[in-house]
């Protein structure tokens, strides 16, 4: 059985009706998530490149997927016209909810992003931080008879961000004023926080003084783009068509805040994505989570409770 029929299952008639709506294309669909060769994982990944593969398709009818650009390396979608070139490469995180054997009952614990770049063997920070997340598993896992949950302590996974990066910078040749280099990296809503708070923290954030990743190395890349769409295969309490990629969130976040012509870019997709990252940026100290101020995953729960509610259940 395809993985598509299982999600199909899983998830209702609306999910498999509304997928022949948008997804229409049938040699497309069976070279990417009708593929019987595909895993639950893979499902989601070839799932995240159809959404927006036929939403901007329907913007862009030259719109093509599969391309090469830096020999030999292709890129998910690819499109030549007016006003910008756009190459687009679409990564998906390891979503470990969908899977089968997936603990409902286990609480996971983690730090939220790193507060510096010193080894953690060597880390104060690193080691405080530790020492707090065994301890409170000691505490839970001390009455879990009583409430049927235990809990584990887990490292980030921070470092994803930076493989994806590198990734897309070999796929790409550097842009120039008329080319839009992109890595869309689609997530759930858990997620997003996740990615957005390794991206934006003060920190080790990119744009930090002291950021973990040195965002120089990949000079092809103009934006990260991040999308909750992952959320179409978790939930079918969705009241929209989840293959429609306009019904998520996206934030247009630029890699780089130098080069001037990213303004011109930048607007352009912030247009085309519906951009709400620089509405949440401006707002993030001023309105949301104010007593917490830079706390990027409260501040972006906040958020989601004020101008997504139906996405705060994950």
């Amino acid at each position: 059985m395809k993985e598509f029929d299982k999600f199909c299952i899983k998830l209702g008639d609306d999910y498999k009706n509304n997928y022949h709506i948008i997804c229409t294309d049938n040699e497309y669909n069976n070279g990417k998530a009708l593929d019987l060769k595909i895993n639950k994982q893979q499902f989601i990944q070839a799932s995240s490149e159809q959404i927006y593969y036929y939403w901007l398709k329907n913007i862009f009818t030259s719109l093509s997927y599969d391309t090469e650009v830096n020999s030999p390396k292709d890129v998910d979608i690819y499109y030549d016209g007016e006003p910008f070139n756009l190459r687009i490469e679409v990564k998906t995180p390891i979503i470990e909810i969908i899977e089968d054997d997936y603990d409902t009952n286990l609480i996971k614990i983690k730090q939220e992003h790193r507060y510096d770049n010193i080894p953690k063997e060597q880390s104060p920070t690193y080691k405080a931080f530790h020492k707090y997340i065994e301890n409170l598993v000691i505490d839970i896992n001390n009455v879990s008879n009583k409430t049927g949950k235990h809990a584990k302590s887990f490292d980030i996974k921070d470092l994803k961000l930076d493989t994806f990066l590198k990734n897309a910078n070999e796929k790409f040749l550097k842009p120039d004023n008329k080319s839009i280099n992109i890595l869309l990296l689609c997530l759930n809503t858990g997620s997003f926080s996740e990615y957005l708070d390794y991206i934006m923290n003060m920190d080790t954030g990119l744009f930090s003084n002291d950021p973990y990743i040195n965002n120089t190395r990949y000079s092809n890349i103009d934006f990260i783009i991040l999308s909750n769409c992952c959320d179409a295969h978790l939930r079918n309490d969705l009241n929209f068509n989840v293959w429609d990629a306009t019904n998520y969130i996206h934030f247009v976040i630029p890699l780089h805040l130098t080069d001037v012509i990213l303004k011109d870019k930048g607007n352009f997709l912030a247009k085309l994505f519906k951009d709400e990252f620089m509405y949440f940026y401006n707002n993030k100290d001023k309105i949301y989570n104010k007593l917490n101020t830079g706390d990027i995953q409260l501040q972006f729960a906040e958020f989601l409770s004020k101008r997504h509610p139906m996405f705060c259940k994950l």
